[in-house]
């Protein structure tokens, strides 16, 4: 059904650079199974980041973010949606993967927290190691999802735009122990479509649900 709802939106896709944009998952840092067996995992409530708009070409782009900023409570609403099934997504996944307890640890930290944790290292860690604590958990998980539009139609009416998203898995020290990324191929959304940038989100579901797996690999599914 997610497939079928962004089939609609991408028929009319009219940026050729959109039809050609790769899909990417990638496994960083594979996951040690030994290391994680039978542990508890925190699951933070997964953190979207804030729209990347374009600059250039300036026209355009200034038209096409002007659009964007007078609708923006509404995109802001679609990606609060969406960051609670990316939440429900990735602990159903690694609840039961390596005899893993999923436990929900909700929101972790303020937006300024998650700026820090794909900022700095030290930051990282030391917000995963407070997630453990606080969740009472000996490992910790991450989900950092960007949203990004990488080229705009003439007067700013569309755009190709999709989100990256990253995974990290943290031992309760704060130690990384896994990463994985993706990158979902850019879509049309059209200047001021809210279910053009909801179809966007839906799909990237689905991108986060193979990354995932792909760090879990076979034995983890």
């Amino acid at each position: 059904m997610k497939k079928t709802i962004c089939a609609a939106a991408a028929a009319a896709l009219i940026l050729t650079s959109c039809m050609s944009a790769p899909e990417t998952i990638r496994v960083e840092q594979q996951i040690n199974s030994e290391e994680i067996a039978g542990k508890n995992i925190a699951v933070a409530r997964a953190h979207i980041s804030e729209w990347v708009l374009p600059v250039f070409p300036l026209i355009d782009a200034g038209i096409f973010k002007a659009v964007v900023y007078e609708h923006y409570e509404s995109y802001s609403e679609e990606q609060r949606s969406a960051e609670e099934a990316f939440t429900e997504t990735l602990s159903r996944q690694l609840s039961g993967s390596f005899g893993l307890t999923a436990v929900n640890a909700g929101t972790c930290g303020d937006g300024t927290a998650f700026d820090i944790y794909e900022a700095d290292e030290d930051g990282r860690c030391e917000l995963a190691a407070e997630i453990c604590r606080d969740a009472g958990t000996e490992l910790s998980a991450l989900l950092v999802v960007q949203p990004e539009t990488v080229s705009v139609g003439y007067f700013g009416t569309s755009s190709g735009t999709r989100t990256v998203g990253r995974l990290y898995l943290y031992d309760r020290n704060g130690m990384l122990i896994a990463k994985a990324a993706y990158r979902q191929p850019a879509k049309n959304v059209r200047a001021g479509n809210i279910e053009d940038y909801r179809c966007v989100l839906i799909e990237s579901e689905d991108y986060v649900t193979e990354m995932t797996e792909a760090l879990l690999g076979k034995e983890g599914g």
